[in-house]
């Protein structure tokens, strides 16, 4: 192998390092231009200043999935000694709109808490919850909480629900595949050319 042909590969691994590393360049600049959110994941929902009529303050938090109507973390405290209400009512009673939630275990004259509020979303924000007589509430079982046996308690007199969504990860967007795609296939093509041109 002579020293002109040295010198060629040489210059073709240098050409080809330097194209590389443009190429490397235009993928990230065009994933960070063309990113968006990913689906959106559950939102953890807080009590914000809930009392009921008289003078009960409750507190805590729970996590909602708006695209599967799913509670979990459900962590609900009431002053004097009432709950923690830890787990979700039987069968379909909570939807997007109400929560209830009872004490476990299961018992007779177990403790249960409803809220009622606007349909809440992935999207998070503030809700006020529903007040007055029938509205929702701290309400005992008449004996292990099933649909429909639990008695009218103390009514929630203000409150809201805070929501927090997690915050979006990245994806690239449609248009921005297409982009890394043609960026990618022109480099190939560039690559192949310049291995045939010192070949």
């Amino acid at each position: 192998m002579n020293i002109d042909a040295r010198s060629d590969a040489s210059d073709m691994a240098k050409s080809l390092g330097g194209t590389m590393k443009l190429l490397a360049l235009a993928v990230s600049m065009a994933a960070s231009l063309f990113a968006s959110a990913a689906l959106a994941d559950p939102v953890v929902w807080t009590l914000n200043g809930v009392t009921t009529l008289d003078g009960q303050t409750v507190t805590g938090s729970f996590t909602y999935d708006a695209d599967t109507n799913t509670y979990s973390a459900i962590n609900v405290l009431s002053t004097g000694g009432v709950g923690p209400f830890t787990a979700l009512y039987p069968a379909t009673a909570s939807t997007a709109g109400a929560a209830i939630f009872i004490q476990t275990p299961a018992g007779p004259g177990q403790n249960g808490i409803l809220f009622n509020t606007a349909n809440k979303t992935n999207a998070g924000g503030t809700l006020t919850i529903i007040t007055g007589q029938g509205s929702g509430g701290l309400f005992t079982c008449s004996g292990v909480c099933t649909n429909g046996n639990f008695t009218a308690g103390r009514s929630i007199a203000t409150g809201t629900l805070v929501g927090a969504p997690v915050a979006p990860v990245p994806t690239l967007s449609e248009w921005a595949m297409i982009l890394f795609g043609t960026i990618l296939a022109g480099g190939a093509a560039l690559y192949i050319q310049r291995r045939q041109q010192f070949a």
